[in-house]
């Protein structure tokens, strides 16, 4: 009935049917370079750049598929993230992800040294009022792809924080302080899914759980970055 009164169109082009044609999907461009995953200025292969290289980080190689500053994307992202009924675009979306991570030659790493899928975990609370995790569904759908283990219980969120928009760096690493929680001790290593990256802030603060509680290799992988 939704669709009969209000016809899903393409977001990109307008036609009718999907919140995202295969044409459109296909315009999307890639981010022409790999960020550091600790300054996020472009990096060899997206690990830890010369001028970030003596300091310590929880996160040795970040991927980033394509950049919020483009229209539809962000058009997209802000679609799929809000709106339960556009669960859809989970799939599109995440392809690029994974195409991003096939093009990049990892994806044979990743499956030799058992990687396991986190996505950023939410607020129960958030979560249950907005019905999904964004993050979730996507690290689902590239689990499926990379056949890799999936696990959303590792790390929860246990504190409620502010909204990151509008904040400074060093004001978002205060307001993600000490949010996030393990309950047990792990081992392994661990690929961290997330929609957005702005500072980096949610990706540090998630890795440091999971190094603190015995995690060996991480690594960070998102859709775009703002």
């Amino acid at each position: 009935m939704r669709n009969f009164l209000f016809p899903v169109k393409c977001l990109g082009c307008q036609k009718e049917g999907t919140f995202l044609c295969p044409e459109c999907l296909e315009k999307i461009p890639f981010l022409p370079y790999y960020p550091c995953p600790k300054c996020l200025k472009p990096s060899l292969f997206g690990g830890i750049c010369l001028d970030c290289g003596k300091s310590r980080f929880p996160i040795s190689r970040l991927i980033v598929a394509t950049s919020y500053k483009n229209e539809l994307v962000a058009s997209l992202i802000k679609q799929f993230k809000f709106y339960p009924f556009s669960l859809e675009l989970a799939n599109p979306l995440a392809m690029l992800l994974v195409k991003t991570i096939e093009e990049s030659g990892f994806a044979p790493y990743l499956k030799q040294k058992n990687f396991i899928i986190v996505p950023v975990p939410l607020l129960w609370r958030d979560k249950a009022k907005r019905g999904f995790n964004q993050s979730e569904e996507l690290a689902k759908i590239m689990a499926k792809n990379f056949n890799l283990s999936l696990n959303t219980n590792i790390v929860k969120k246990t504190k409620k924080t502010n909204p990151q928009i509008g904040l400074g760096k060093e004001e978002r690493k205060k307001n993600l302080k000490e949010s996030f929680k393990t309950k047990t001790k792990i081992n392994g290593n661990f690929l961290i899914v997330d929609d957005i990256i702005t500072t980096g802030s949610t990706l540090r603060e998630v890795a440091k759980t999971l190094k603190k509680a015995g995690a060996n290799e991480i690594w960070a992988a998102v859709l775009a970055k703002a």
